[in-house]
């Protein structure tokens, strides 16, 4: 069984984020050496790949890792067209009992192997596994009331947690709660099974194309988007993202 890891990453300014949002380019190949070192950490069986769209983007990525796809799209759409083409690819030559992960280049993923065995093992055919997603908190500032959460000792702040989840629960090694609302199944990261990768529509109209489209797509299909259920009676580090350059947002928020 082999983990494909599927990474966007663009060297430049980016112009479709929240005001305050992105990665500097200055840490942008920083970011994305921590990403795919988080990955090799996590003791699977793993293939990565790189998506880009322009030359300078290829050069800087090719520094840090040497599977690079050039793809011919605007910025805005490379997450969903790295999606679109990997799915192509894996359709001639992937598994279905491999996984594909989508991630972004900028996100330290944290896995136990309890939580690898259920993504590897599950037979519910139609459920995507999304992490918790975390950033470092700038000093005390709390936006939104966003949970506090410590990660290997650093304090830092939830995003997108449902204040009222209703979804229905998962028991595997790990108790889950189904999504139900789509920004809150959001963390620019999932895992699937490869069947289930193969036969889901990942198309849009380019005009409803957005950065976060490759999980807004993944929801739209009706698939059941799994996280682990906040019930201080599991570790949320056991399955979690650390969005680096979350903490670049927060620091803006207050400079």
């Amino acid at each position: 069984m082999t983990w494909h890891f599927i990474i966007p990453f663009f060297y430049g300014e980016n112009q479709f984020v929240l005001v305050k949002g992105g990665a500097p380019v200055k840490r942008k190949i920083l970011y994305l050496t921590q990403t795919v070192m988080g990955i090799q950490r996590l003791g699977v069986d793993h293939r990565i790949t790189v998506f880009v769209c322009d030359e300078q983007s290829r050069d800087r990525a090719l520094e840090v890792w040497p599977i690079v796809t050039m793809l011919d799209s605007p910025p805005k759409h490379l997450p969903l067209e790295t999606v679109l083409s990997f799915q192509k690819w894996f359709n001639a030559h992937g598994s279905d009992a491999d996984i594909v992960a989508f991630n972004e280049d900028d996100q330290i993923l944290y896995l136990a192997d309890t939580v690898i065995e259920d993504i590897q093992n599950t037979h519910e055919e139609r459920v995507v596994f999304s992490p918790h997603r975390w950033a470092r908190q700038f000093f005390f500032f709390r936006r939104k009331g966003r949970p506090v959460f410590y990660l290997k000792g650093k304090r830092g702040l939830l995003d997108n947690v449902d204040p009222e989840p209703s979804g229905a629960t998962f028991q595997f090694n790990h108790t889950y709660l189904a999504q139900t609302d789509r920004s809150f199944a959001y963390a620019a990261c999932w895992f699937m099974k490869g069947s289930l990768f193969r036969s889901l529509d990942l198309s849009l109209p380019s005009a409803e194309v957005e950065l976060e489209s490759p999980s807004y797509v993944v929801f739209g299909n009706g698939v059941r988007v799994l996280k682990l259920r906040i019930d201080g009676q599991q570790p949320l580090s056991a399955f979690m993202a650390d969005h680096l350059s979350g903490y670049d947002y927060n620091r803006r928020l207050v400079k």
